[in-house]
């Protein structure tokens, strides 16, 4: 398993950090996802045989947010 921290603009409430937060968890191999308000980030666990850091930003731009690693 391997940590990534993205920066995320847009959020302005828990309700915009559990949607960012099922954005990253809906990415088969990303096993934990936390979001930060306060920092505007977002920090996964994932495995990297299954998963890729741009295929998570990738659905948190989907969803509706400024995502950058």
């Amino acid at each position: 398993m391997e940590s990534k921290s993205f920066s995320v603009e847009g959020m302005m409430c828990g309700g915009c950090a559990v949607t960012v937060e099922k954005a990253a968890l809906s990415i088969s191999g990303v096993s934990t996802a936390f979001v930060s308000l306060e920092s505007h980030s977002l920090t996964i666990e994932y495995d990297p045989a299954i998963a890729s850091p741009a295929s998570v930003a990738d659905a948190v731009r989907a969803a509706g947010f400024e995502c950058s690693l």
